[in-house]
């Protein structure tokens, strides 16, 4: 279980989350993880994560720190514009983080899954 808390007023945002992370299917829980990260170097922009420490069988960390590594000094004029900053490098970068391959693996491991049920 994942707790996520983002707590707003006129003036700021503060995000914290606990740091208890699910490895595998439920095999090992870690208490050392983060989910808390920032987007940019420039603009106070975060993201926390929660649930599932994976996208498409890649670490969500890795992830986001790519994005930050290669938009860390982009500026957008609202959060809606990040998200979709955030989804278009998903999108083209597919191919370094292998997403297509990942997605096969998936279908084919939810088929085995429901087939052995």
């Amino acid at each position: 279980m994942s707790a996520g808390v983002i707590v707003m007023n006129r003036n700021a945002v503060a995000l914290a989350a606990d740091s208890a992370v699910t490895i595998g299917n439920h095999l090992a829980v870690h208490n050392s993880a983060n989910k808390v990260f920032a987007l940019s170097k420039i603009e106070p922009v975060g993201v926390i994560t929660y649930a599932s420490a994976d996208f498409m069988h890649i670490p969500i960390e890795v992830i986001i720190k790519q994005y930050k590594q290669d938009h860390s000094r982009c500026v957008f004029d609202n959060l809606d514009d990040y998200v979709k900053d955030f989804l278009s490098f998903l999108i083209d970068k597919q191919k370094m983080f292998h997403f297509d391959i990942n997605e096969s693996e998936r279908v084919m491991s939810l088929i085995d899954n429901l087939l052995e049920e």
